[in-house]
């Protein structure tokens, strides 16, 4: 709205408002929703269809007793509906606040547990291993706080499953990757020496692993990820998403069940192309604003899925690579070995290597997990290319 115009209704907005008893912010919500669609307005924004008919649907004989009558029923309406219990509703979050004995409380949002047996052991496992870890950077020259992180998630994974708050979790498993990101260096290698290095990544990516078993912190990824996913664009998360598939659908099918991974990966296809249709089909701002935020909302649940996977893949390829590392210390040769055998060149140039390459808009995004699986996959690519040259010059 020009600026002019603007200050015209902000004029008109306060004469109305002034006049008590006629409940004129009935109009002025409405229409400052339809200014910016964006704003959200309890009741107002998104717009809520069913008050919208009722609105229109009046008795004329409201309409002409006067505005105080017409905006007193449209204000019954809205109280009827009970907007305001709805906007009230609390989001996903590390923490969710009940009252109780008269008193507001803080509690952790847990969610649902996928698999809790699976879940405790891989607890378990972590806590275990991330207290050896501790013990083998305080022989390095590495800053106290990277150990303080590791004896914090130590901390937050507590004795059982049910010390574990998904919030803390997530808080840990955020600061496991700065520092990650810290060390990504020659020299930070170098202070850190491979071992502590391999360590910090390897507990980084079971942390990953594990949050992943929490319903309360996949609602929260899932809901900070919509938005990056409107800010990145929502066709480049789209064609990152696809590109992942098709390289799926092209890999060889000895290291992957394609038959289950590709319905898993492309479950939400029907969802995302309903969406998409009835975005395309609309004209009008506010409908396209709502079904742009539902179908990034979808988009990003599924790309929680399509990470998962990127997960399990990069672990195998992993596997196969310090497979290959082992045969050339113990004289049995090296890529060259492992090319020949097959598996691990078909994970390699088959899979991984297209679907890294799908993975760098998500990246750059910032969308949650993404950042520390690209830059293992990059990382086990470049081992991959030094392996074929070394192999060459051995030959």
């Amino acid at each position: 709205m020009p600026e002019e115009l603007r200050k015209r209704w902000d004029s008109m907005k306060k004469r109305l408002l002034a006049r008590k008893g006629e409940h004129w912010e009935v109009w002025t919500n409405w229409y400052d929703a339809r200014l910016d669609p964006s704003r959200r307005i309890p009741c107002y924004s998104p717009p809520i269809p069913e008050l919208e008919r009722k609105r229109i649907l009046l008795p004329e004989e409201v309409w002409e007793a006067g505005p105080a009558t017409a905006n007193a029923e449209i204000r019954r309406l809205i109280d009827e509906h009970d907007c305001a219990r709805q906007s009230l509703r609390q989001a996903p979050a590390p923490y969710v606040f009940e009252e109780r004995e008269g008193r507001i409380i803080a509690e952790p949002y847990r969610g649902e547990i996928h698999d809790p047996v699976l879940a405790e052991e891989m607890r378990a496992a972590l806590c275990e291993r991330a207290r050896e870890v501790v013990e083998l950077l305080r022989g390095k020259q590495v800053p106290g706080r990277v150990a303080n992180t590791i004896e914090r998630l130590v901390e937050v994974l507590g004795d059982s499953l049910q010390d574990v708050e998904p919030g803390r979790l997530l808080f840990v498993s955020r600061a496991l990757e700065a520092d990650l990101d810290a060390y990504d260096s020659e020299d930070g290698r170098q202070n850190l020496g491979e071992d502590g290095f391999a360590a910090l990544r390897e507990l980084a990516l079971f942390t990953t692993d594990l949050r992943a078993q929490f319903q309360a912190i996949t609602d929260m990824l899932a809901r900070a990820d919509a938005q990056k996913i409107l800010e990145m664009g929502i066709d480049k998360a789209e064609e990152a998403r696809q590109q992942m598939i098709d390289a799926v659908r092209q890999a060889p099918g000895e290291e992957i069940d394609k038959e289950s991974v590709l319905p898993a990966l492309t479950a939400a296809n029907a969802d995302i192309a309903e969406v998409r249709e009835e975005h395309d089909a609309t004209f009008d701002e506010e409908r396209q604003a709502n079904l742009r935020l539902k179908w990034a909302q979808l988009l990003s649940v599924d790309l929680l899925s399509h990470r998962n996977f990127m997960s399990r893949l990069v672990q195998k390829a992993r596997a196969y690579a310090e497979a290959a590392r082992k045969d050339v210390q113990d004289g049995k040769g090296g890529v060259r070995v492992a090319l020949e055998k097959g598996a691990y060149a078909t994970l390699i140039i088959g899979a991984l290597s297209p679907i890294a390459g799908a993975m760098t808009g998500l990246t750059v995004a910032g969308l949650a997990g993404w950042s520390i699986l690209k830059r293992e996959a990059d990382a086990i690519l470049a081992e991959w290319e030094k392996g074929q040259g070394d192999d060459d010059e051995r030959a």
